[in-house]
């Protein structure tokens, strides 16, 4: 079973062939970016425009549900007509037709743009090392100075990728193992996108964009809780040390500083939680056998 024209097409192919040779269609089969524009453009021969062909008489159809149907060129002249949609987010079977020959059918499909199947940024700074899943995590969070290196496997292959940031230029990425790296020191608030090109040379004309949240890395403090006034003490004796330390991001580190005049500076570890936290209070118990009677002593965390 099959429509009139599909018998006399079997019957009689070179009227195919004839439509062919007369009329030019462009782009034929192709691959386009899912959700992207797309047109189709029919322009006489030569050899068309000699038989007398014109392009208002070509009739555009599509096939939807199995059945071939009349669809309005977008616009016609003379020797060309053109149909355009704004967006292809599904296949598009179609093909011509002029009088009693049918030319073949061809078909526009849409390909998802290229993207990533994962992207990470890892933070690395003075403190530690963060990763941040790029489309997972909220923003991506860095200090003024800190490197952020990102790494990411693509969902098919690649010919080129790019890292932009808001306000620079172009960052190239390079592939090894299988994955496409770059970094950057981070300097202000941005927002990160790529510029992907697939191995067909598909794009992406509306990337992902991810943000950037940068702060200012503000120098930690630490605070001498107790004692807070000069006092007088026996080599014998241990004094109770009482503090305080902060940081925007985590205190990793303290220490009591013992100054004694025509002596080297005395450094004593303090104690700090093993999982870093951005503000620790504490008391270290600081033993005086170090000191002759009648010294005297400055500290300071």
């Amino acid at each position: 079973a099959g429509d009139r024209a599909s018998w006399g097409r079997v019957l009689a192919p070179w009227r195919e062939a004839a439509l062919e040779r007369w009329v030019s269609v462009s782009p034929g089969d192709a691959r386009l970016a899912w959700g992207g524009p797309a047109e189709v453009r029919a322009r006489l021969t030569p050899e068309g425009a000699r038989r007398g062909l014109r392009a208002t008489a070509l009739v555009f159809e599509t096939r939807g549900g199995g059945v071939w149907r009349r669809t309005e060129w977008t616009r016609t002249g003379v020797d060309e007509a053109l149909w355009t949609s704004e967006s292809l987010c599904a296949p598009l079977d179609y093909r011509l037709r002029w009088r009693d020959l049918l030319g073949r059918a061809y078909r526009l499909e849409p390909v998802p743009p290229p993207r990533w199947r994962r992207a990470v940024a890892e933070v690395r700074g003075s403190r530690a090392a963060r990763r941040f899943v790029l489309g997972t995590d909220a923003a991506v969070r860095a200090r003024r100075g800190d490197w952020v290196a990102v790494e990411a496997e693509p969902d098919g292959p690649l010919q080129s990728a790019q890292l932009r940031l808001s306000g620079g230029a172009p960052l190239p990425m390079s592939l090894a193992g299988g994955m496409w790296k770059a970094g950057f020191v981070a300097a202000e608030d941005a927002t990160l996108s790529f510029a992907l090109v697939g191995s067909d040379n598909r794009r992406d004309s509306s990337p992902p964009v991810y943000s950037l949240s940068v702060a200012v890395d503000v120098p930690p403090t630490a605070e001498l809780l107790s004692p807070q006034v000069p006092l007088v003490a026996s080599p014998d004796d241990s004094l109770l040390i009482a503090y305080a330390a902060r940081d925007d991001g985590a205190v990793t580190r303290a220490a009591l500083v013992v100054r004694v005049p025509g002596r080297p500076d005395q450094v004593h570890a303090l104690p700090v939680p093993a999982a870093p936290r951005a503000e620790v209070l504490g008391d270290f118990s600081w033993p005086l056998e170090g000191l002759r009677a009648g010294q005297s002593a400055e500290f300071w965390i």
